[in-house]
């Protein structure tokens, strides 16, 4: 009992890029040096990047933090793991354990034979402005929440693509020579190297998955900061249907429920029963049907920020109230100081109905109660590409009004068939009372500049490295 922890390593190749997992125990005798030596020689003899856990943390656990819903009160999180089930409840820590329904029911996405995947969920306090440590079963997961009302900062990108499928990913220059230049590798490696901020936004069609294995290789290798890390999440067409429109449905697409179980988000759906976080009693092979709209849509505030997400596959008739009802949360102290709309659409159509693309819905709910101060904002994917754009979402050149929608759906997917080619994401700012938005461009068919960035980005933070960006927005409270 005297013995201090120390930690077992294990080199677990990820392509070409090893990890090391740690685990603390209490070892005795000479075993501690030991591993201890076994460890760092095995890290420094090693090639490529490696990511170190923290000790006490397990990145065994697929992990996903998202922020309770708005009316349960602000310390609320909701924390959900996915694996196999043989864990049971993680000795007691999750109300809701139970197998994926209808689609991405089986591990790995190839059958039976890895068994069914399961998801297990529960919602929590956490202390505001402080880590708070979570103890799921063996595990320890230490969740960051800022303080209610104090400056946050984040990260968004939209329509990540890490392997090939319908649409395809940019591999840039240097990938056939590089194997470390792939999408699979550098999209994991940049968002390990983003955890000095709050939040993650992924702003729909995650990673182009129809079975959920893409997903579960990605996540596999991220680290244990980013995935303690909130993750607001929105859902796009590529998330309902495999090639991304109604009319090209087939009996493989997941029809948005393989989204709804992984990403965790506490949503609408859950406010009446928070034990039962998603409605699943829709089957999508009655005719491809969708699960209802209260399964993607939440609502909540991170530290200053307010936060809408919802589902531009599902009609005007079957949103409106739910928008009524999240703006009508943020017109209660501490009011936010800037309200994000996080959708997926940038146009109408490929399975967007009339008046529900990211745009539109601004513009409506921008003059309902709470959402009505001029401190609504939205960001979205669906066009390949990242810029600031203004209220009907056409580009905003430097220099002119100050934006307020962001176009980010250009994380590596293709898109030449756009105009854009072009891998980047956006840096949000609430600190220090300015909202700051700057946007950065890792690489395109002629720069290729993501080993120069992200290595600045492990060194110091994406906070200490704004100079590799182009600020979009830089304001005072007050405008």
């Amino acid at each position: 009992s005297h013995c201090p922890e120390i930690v077992i390593c294990a080199v677990r190749p990820e392509g070409t890029m090893p990890q090391i997992e740690r685990r603390t125990m209490r070892p005795e005798g000479t075993l501690a040096a030991m591993l201890t030596a076994a460890c760092f020689l095995g890290a420094s003899g090693s090639t490529g990047r490696v990511t170190v856990d923290t000790v006490g943390t397990d990145l065994l656990l697929d992990l996903k933090v998202t922020k309770g819903l708005g009316a349960r009160g602000y310390p609320v999180v909701r924390l959900s793991v996915v694996d196999d089930g043989t864990a049971g409840d993680y000795a007691g820590f999750f109300d809701y354990n139970a197998p994926f329904k209808h689609r991405w029911t089986n591990l790995s996405g190839t059958g039976a034979a890895t068994g069914a995947r399961w998801l297990h969920s529960t919602l929590r306090n956490a202390t505001a402005g402080s880590t708070t440590s979570f103890h799921i079963g063996q595990h320890v997961v230490n969740v960051r929440l800022p303080a209610e009302g104090a400056g946050v900062t984040g990260v968004m990108f939209g329509d990540p693509c890490t392997e090939p499928g319908f649409v395809g990913c940019i591999h840039f220059n240097s990938s056939a020579t590089d194997p470390n230049a792939t999408m699979k590798m550098r999209l994991p490696r940049l968002v390990n190297a983003l955890t000095d901020v709050d939040f993650r936004a992924v702003l729909g069609d995650n990673l182009y998955d129809t079975d959920g294995g893409i997903t579960e290789r990605f996540y596999s290798q991220l680290n244990a900061a980013a995935r303690a890390q909130f993750q607001p999440t929105v859902p796009g067409n590529h998330d309902f249907w495999k090639d991304g429109l109604p009319i090209a449905k087939s009996s493989h697409d997941q029809f948005g429920n393989g989204f709804v179980q992984y990403y965790g988000q506490d949503v609408i759906a859950a406010q009446e029963n928070s034990a039962m976080p998603y409605d699943l009693s829709t089957d999508p092979d009655h005719h491809g049907a969708l699960p209802p709209a209260s399964d993607f849509f939440y609502y909540h505030t991170l530290g200053n920020i307010g936060f809408v997400g919802y589902s531009g596959a599902h009609t005007a008739a079957e949103s409106d109230a739910l928008f009524t009802q999240a703006c009508a949360s943020f017109n209660h102290a501490p009011l936010p100081t800037v309200i994000y709309l996080l959708g997926h659409w940038s146009v109408d159509g490929l399975g967007c109905p009339t008046g529900m693309h990211t745009q539109a819905v601004w513009a409506r709910i921008s003059k309902l109660p709470g959402c009505d101060r001029g401190t609504l904002r939205f960001a979205m994917g669906h066009t390949h590409c990242n810029r600031p754009v203004d209220s009907v979402g056409a580009s905003q050149s430097p220099g002119s009004a100050p934006p307020v929608g962001y176009l980010l759906g250009g994380a590596g997917v293709r898109g030449d068939f756009m105009g854009c080619n072009t891998f980047g994401f956006a840096y949000f700012s609430t600190t220090n009372a300015r909202e700051v938005v700057v946007g950065f461009e890792l690489a395109n068919p002629d720069t290729d500049r993501f080993d120069e960035m992200v290595g600045c980005f492990e060194a110091h933070g994406v906070k200490g490295c704004l100079q590799y960006g182009v600020v979009w927005r830089n304001t005072s409270f007050s405008l």
